[in-house]
């Protein structure tokens, strides 16, 4: 009961907020990027007004919070209900913060800061552990929600100290009739119906999710979110470096460079994803328990954790080049098409939710995401291809044919040794080892096919982190 409260609690805000703080992020750089005047008039202007945003939202929600959780998890029984209510009183005074992320974030992108940029959610996961752990110590529920305000607020802080090393000053200022503002808000209208839909899909796969075995909701979480911090790391965090680029050469009518940017993004991150879907998909079982099987977390909630994953993982893949993709025609100031293209890809996955839920149950859950996900991908890849020209893959077949040989001896030696081995059966201990020796395995018989086959991928990236440990060996030594 405590865990859905608090999953629900937490997502909430987020959820809400991000139609908003995530949609003004997503439009701020092709923006900023235009601005002929006073950038920083500008990047205040933009972050004052979603300040009072915050400010409003959090006087509403704060005073009527049973409102939201009502439209998140109707199906929820009485008592968690009113937990969840509680929770979230607390946990929307985070508002101003999560709405602030995004733009200060996409500024430090602008300057080429892209690790601070990509650091923020560690103040709050280290305040919501420790919130975690303390409020289970003294048996005081309510501190986990204090623990997410202090991490939000924190972040805030340490994102407004990066900013200002960079020459940026916040000054208080209101200007709608700011050319630049009126432009970021014609871009904004698509994306925010993406980013409403995006979040609708996520209050029906919880109201699904609700009406099936207690526990479900945080199973789907836990096998959801492993998914998208690997989303997070890999595909966001290259389009989190092209977005900038590809908008420079948008500004440029510059096509042909946005258009090698996506292909060649595309051809470096497919022979990683692959791996990584395939041995999520072998290894769910361990990774589940040795990230999440603890306390109250049952072997029934890694279990269906477990057969989450499992369905999810092809969700890495998808996701990750539609991340991409999207950002690509953000660059070029299409909104509009992402928000038909998810319109209609939630529209199939509702569909699925309905026929995959009862032979399924939570399993088909997951994989109507994974398949939602799927249908995107290729929406988005024809409708690039007709933008900015043919977005082609198949000049080298032969080194797809490589990449799929490594792909199928790898995920033999993995499986095989995870059925060989006692992974499951000892202790946490054994499970941490045996599961490191079975993913450096993969690796190597992966990276050992691409050599003896020797597939262009490997040279390319091998020859790319020389690049890179020259160029930072130098920047060092000046």
């Amino acid at each position: 009961m405590v865990s859905d409260a608090f999953v629900i609690a937490f997502a909430v805000p987020g959820s809400v907020l991000a139609l908003i703080g995530a949609s003004t992020a997503a439009v701020f750089i092709p923006a900023f990027t235009r601005v002929e005047g006073d950038k920083e008039y500008f990047t205040s202007n933009v972050l004052t007004i979603l300040a009072l945003i915050g400010l409003l939202f959090t006087a509403v929600f704060a005073t009527f919070p049973e409102a939201l959780v009502f439209v998140f998890a109707s199906q929820l029984d009485v008592e968690t209900f009113a937990l969840t209510a509680e929770m979230l009183r607390i946990m929307v005074w985070s508002a101003i913060p999560i709405l602030l992320f995004g733009v200060l974030q996409s500024y430090l992108q602008i300057k080429n800061a892209f690790f601070v940029a990509s650091i923020l959610v560690i103040p709050i996961n280290i305040y919501t552990i420790l919130s975690i752990m303390f409020s289970k110590a003294v048996e005081i529920t309510y501190i986990m929600g204090y623990g997410v305000v202090a991490g939000n607020i924190m972040a805030l802080i340490l994102l407004f100290v990066a900013v200002h090393r960079k020459g940026y000053r916040y000054k208080p200022v209101i200007d709608f009739k700011m050319p630049e503002l009126r432009m970021l808000l014609f871009l904004l209208a698509p994306v925010m119906l993406t980013t409403f839909l995006g979040e609708i899909n996520l209050i029906i796969d919880r109201n699904f999710a609700s009406s099936l075995a207690v526990g479900t909701i945080s199973s789907l979480n836990y096998a959801s979110k492993t998914i998208n911090i690997l989303v997070a790391t890999i595909g966001t965090s290259v389009a989190t470096v092209l977005y900038p680029r590809m908008s420079k050469y948008a500004a440029e009518d510059n096509l042909a460079e946005i258009r090698r940017c996506v292909i060649e993004s595309m051809k470096k991150l497919i022979p990683v994803l692959l791996p990584a879907v395939v041995g999520i998909v072998i290894l769910a079982g361990p990774i589940v328990r040795i990230v999440f099987e603890r306390g109250e977390f049952t072997q029934q909630n890694t279990q269906m954790a477990m057969e989450s994953l499992r369905m999810y993982a092809p969700l890495l893949l998808f996701s990750c080049i539609n991340v991409i993709l999207t950002r690509a025609l953000f660059s070029i100031r299409d909104t509009k098409t992402p928000a038909i293209i998810t319109a209609v890809s939630i529209g199939v996955g509702i569909g699925l939710k309905f026929v995959l839920i009862g032979p399924l149950a939570h399993m088909g859950l997951a994989l109507s995401s994974s398949i939602s996900a799927m249908l995107s991908m290729i929406m988005l890849l024809f409708v690039l291809r007709r933008r900015i020209g043919l977005l082609s893959l198949k000049k080298n077949k032969w080194e797809w044919v490589k990449v799929q040989a490594a792909l199928i001896v790898m995920a033999a030696a993995v499986a095989g040794g995870y059925h060989l081995l006692p992974v499951m059966d000892g202790g946490t201990l054994q499970c941490i080892l045996l599961t490191g020796g079975l993913v450096f395995t993969g690796m190597v018989v992966y990276v050992l096919i691409l050599a003896i086959t020797r597939a262009s991928f490997l040279r390319e990236t091998i020859g790319m982190l020389q690049r890179l440990f020259t160029a930072r060996s130098r920047k060092v030594q000046t």
